[in-house]
């Protein structure tokens, strides 16, 4: 029996045979769904702890706040968001906790992985410029924090004329208060510094 984190986490799926630029059609959500075929899901269950005793595994969950019940197996496949993940781990209110308590070496490294905001801009074009280019991006030259995840990669779509860029940490908070006209011209002053001429003055 498989059994599904509650809905209120988040699932991260990553699929290695999907190439950069490709659009799922409806969307990821039909990977879960498929996931889910022939599996038991259960609503409104909270996880409250997850116990590890002689190789197997208990994920006590609480039903709609008031009953306690408890799935039994031989593993669990956690896939807690990793700010969750951090509280769990530092034995945090509103977060499930490991009984008994992961190893130090487990810990130190769910502490040291960073996360943060992350944004995509998405470039029409009337046809690619960028020839062969799938992945491509930037390093910044100014040290200043707002401007180190500034456009540092760019996607090309595999069939369109479409390029995504990224912006990370304070620039990608930056970035949602800047007008779309002054986003615009970074991104295609840095395009046309790497392609040159070939590269279209507008968007």
């Amino acid at each position: 029996m498989k059994i599904l984190p509650p809905v209120s986490y988040f699932i991260f799926i990553f699929f290695p045979a999907i190439q950069f630029g490709t659009i799922v059609a409806e969307g990821l959500i039909k990977f879960l769904i498929t996931l889910g075929n022939g599996s038991h899901i259960y609503l409104d269950h909270v996880v409250q702890q997850i116990q590890c005793d002689n190789g197997k595994v208990g994920v006590k969950c609480l039903v709609n706040g008031t009953r306690e019940v408890v799935f039994n197996g031989d593993c669990v496949l956690c896939t807690l968001p990793l700010g969750v993940l951090k509280r769990s781990v530092r034995n945090r209110n509103n977060a499930p906790l490991f009984h008994p308590e992961l190893p130090f070496w487990k810990v130190d490294a769910i502490n040291s992985i960073g996360f943060g905001n992350v944004n995509k801009i998405m470039l029409f074009f009337d046809k690619p410029f960028w020839e062969n280019t799938r992945v491509f991006g930037q390093i910044s030259d100014t040290m200043c924090a707002t401007s180190r995840g500034e456009m540092f990669m760019f996607q090309a779509h595999r069939d369109k004329p479409v390029l995504i860029a990224l912006v990370s940490g304070d620039s990608a908070n930056a970035l949602e208060e800047a007008p779309a006209d002054i986003i615009v011209y970074k991104i295609m002053n840095f395009l046309s510094a790497v392609f040159g001429p070939i590269c279209p003055k507008e968007v």
